[in-house]
């Protein structure tokens, strides 16, 4: 396996256009627009560190609210056939947020 500090990182970067509607389920700790810092969260993006174990702020949001659902209460539900439930545990300090982005 190649040392990751040395490995190059091919990236496809993409500016969302000032006034972007963005749909959030977050930790109700965090406001809507408040990065996870890195330090709580079990989701594919976090926590991540870089190589020298500094963690890298998270935020997850989608265009859509059954974007921003899958990808934060329901990303553990298994895609295959059949019947599915979740734990109302499982929303348990959850915040909704709407989000319009903003020219910098």
């Amino acid at each position: 396996m190649p040392d990751i500090a040395k490995t190059f990182l091919h990236l496809t970067i993409y500016k969302l256009p000032a006034g972007t509607f963005l749909h959030r389920i977050h930790q109700s700790c965090y406001g809507g627009t408040e990065f996870n810092p890195g330090t709580k969260g079990n989701a594919r993006f976090s926590p991540i560190a870089t190589p020298d174990g500094i963690a890298i702020p998270t935020m997850y949001a989608g265009e859509t609210f059954d974007c921003a659902a899958m990808e934060s209460i329901f990303h553990d539900v298994p895609f295959a056939p059949g019947f599915k439930s979740l734990a109302k545990s499982k929303l348990k300090d959850q915040a909704y947020s709407e989000i319009n982005t903003t020219p910098n």
